[in-house]
């Protein structure tokens, strides 16, 4: 089968690869340019590395081990402590690098946002994607990868609205000779209830640790301000915070940071028109608070490879039942993430420590 995927981060490279290893016809479409990574880290559980080494990312994947949570209320000096079973700190480029070598070459397109799809004589069955370059390309089969803001969900699916933004995260990286050894194998967050600010710091190497700092964005409009203005209240704001959130931070290349306004959206019943079908965040935008995204878009493609495998033509018929499978198989899994997270976000907001301190990965 001919499948273009549009969208070239995690979710539609890993859908392209694991078709590619079935033989069919795939190309990815991806809007920014090849130097950019997307993102910075993340915690993947060992379900989730597992799914990366069945689409033959290689087990030299780097990632620092993580054995424990620990949740310091600066408030009221409550400190919760948990074991983690099997999770991993690791950055997005090493995933979105080790992906793009396993595709054969040619199939990556860069700087090509996707614009419109044609239908010549079935408003159902799309045979062409148009890109804002002029480009078209035909395919049997349009997956759309294209992340939180879809342009293909809200163009083409109904219900495609995201939820107002709750809380927002500016996320980093810092690096150093040594990591801080409270930091060693440990995920961990400072909260301050009464502010409606956490921080939170996953180590992806023995030298180098994400960070993410998660306000409420009603309390504190600052963050939707310019980067300058963003990060000098950022500094002025740790300084009474733990020494360590302050060294993580000085640490930290303030001028290259992303500002993650957090969404989901309600779960449609089904994630394809015809031939187009959904996959990662396009389909399904789930809080950080999950900490599931990328593993939700790994199941994806796996699930939807093989279902594509098992279709025989590119009737619209058989096609539209192969995917009413995968909406079947996907939907309880992400309804369970998407309240899980809604719940955590909720606890957050209420600035509740006991339960604010719950450990930030759902099943």
């Amino acid at each position: 089968m001919k499948i273009a995927v549009i969208g070239g981060s995690i979710a539609g490279l890993a859908t392209a690869v694991r078709l590619q290893k079935s033989g069919h016809h795939v190309t990815v479409w991806e809007k920014r340019h090849s130097s950019h990574q997307g993102g910075y880290g993340m915690i993947l559980k060992s379900s989730s590395v597992n799914l990366l080494k069945k689409l033959g990312v290689s087990a030299d994947l780097c990632t620092q081990p993580i054995q424990s949570y620990l949740a310091h209320d600066c408030e009221s000096g409550l400190v919760h402590r948990e074991n983690i079973d099997l999770c991993h700190g690791v950055e997005r480029s090493q995933i979105t690098q080790k992906l793009q070598a396993l595709l054969k070459p040619g199939t990556l397109h860069f700087e090509e946002e996707f614009d419109h799809f044609e239908f010549p004589n079935d408003l159902s069955i799309a045979n062409r994607a148009v890109f804002l370059s002029g480009k078209k390309i035909e395919a049997d089969m349009f997956i759309a990868a294209d992340g939180i803001r879809s342009k293909v969900r809200e163009t083409y699916f109904i219900d495609s609205a995201l939820s107002p933004v709750k809380t927002v995260e500016l996320v980093g990286f810092s690096s150093f000779n040594a990591l801080p050894t409270e930091l060693n194998n440990c995920f961990r967050k400072y909260l301050h209830p009464s502010q409606g600010a956490a921080m939170g710091m996953v180590p992806t190497s023995d030298q180098k640790v994400v960070w993410y700092f998660q306000w409420d964005a009603k309390r504190w409009p600052q963050v939707f301000s310019k980067p300058e203005i963003r990060n000098a209240w950022l500094i002025k704001e740790v300084r009474s915070w733990p020494k360590l959130a302050l060294e993580v931070i000085k640490k930290a290349n303030l001028a290259n940071t992303h500002l993650c306004r957090t969404t989901d959206k309600e779960l449609p019943n089904q994630f394809h028109r015809g031939n187009i079908v959904l996959v990662g965040d396009a389909a399904h935008p789930l809080l950080t608070f999950t900490s599931q995204g990328v593993g939700s878009a790994l199941e994806d493609a796996l699930v939807l490879g093989d279902l594509i495998d098992k279709t025989s033509s590119t009737a619209e018929k058989e096609l539209g039942q192969k995917m009413d499978t995968y909406a079947q198989l996907r939907l309880p899994v992400l309804k369970n993430r998407l309240l899980a997270g809604r719940e955590l976000q909720n606890n957050f907001l209420n600035r509740d420590s006991q339960f604010s301190m719950t450990i930030p990965i759902c099943a």
